[in-house]
């Protein structure tokens, strides 16, 4: 879109019932509005939303990540139907079992607070729009992830809140557990997991992620 010329590819949408497109404007604020896609699935039992999201990377991006979760949250607090979101929130850097989801804003020190302070990017492209606290990258994360102003459950980590399975890995070769789904109250929750072979057989670069639902 030429309002963000830089990003040449999208989130997108399918399904076997009928969709209806959401207004456009529904997440105001994205840096890149291609990259949050949202539909109403028409399902013969009952209407219910779908986003389907992509917060593109910090390094390259810098706040823009941010600003992408948050828009995402702006948008599903007030909804009005049963929703699901899913999709690659290059976060978190680390979620220990049982634990808060530790975001890409955590200072490297040994003490303190881990994420008081501010964060900078450090390449060229960094502007003043990119200083900003440690603490509100952290919270956004934590907010889309743990449902905390949304609701939303973590639709595996409400099956296997101990497990942190590898659906990334990074150019240097670390593991990342950046893709997700989450579900309002509205669904049960049968089964939830990911196909990795997507990712080792090539297929992509991240494992897909799938879930069971039913009405509650």
């Amino acid at each position: 879109t030429p309002e963000s010329p830089r990003k040449k590819y999208c989130s997108a949408i399918a399904s076997r019932w009928p969709l209806e497109a959401a207004p456009s404007a529904w997440a105001e604020g994205a840096p890149f509005p291609q990259l949050l896609a949202r539909a109403t699935v028409l399902h013969p039992e009952r209407a219910f939303d779908v986003i389907a999201a992509h917060a593109p990377n910090g390094s390259g991006n810098g706040w823009r990540k941010i600003e992408t979760i948050q828009a995402l949250l702006s948008g599903i607090v007030h909804r009005e139907r049963p929703l699901v979101v899913g999709g690659d929130f290059n976060e978190p850097v680390a979620w220990p079992g049982g634990g808060r989801p530790q975001s890409a804003a955590k200072r490297r020190a040994k003490t303190g607070d881990p994420y008081e302070g501010t964060w900078k990017r450090a390449d060229k492209g960094a502007g003043p729009d990119d200083t900003r606290p440690r603490a509100e990258w952290q919270e956004a994360v934590e907010d889309v992830l743990l449902g905390t102003s949304s609701g939303l459950r973590h639709a595996f980590r409400s099956l296997h809140p101990d497990e942190v399975p590898t659906t990334y890995v990074t150019t240097r070769g670390t593991p990342r557990f950046f893709d997700h789904m989450l579900v309002s109250a509205e669904f049960e929750i049968a089964a939830a997991g990911y196909r990795h072979d997507w990712r080792t057989d090539g297929l992509s670069d991240h494992s897909g992620g799938w879930a069971e639902l039913a009405w509650e």
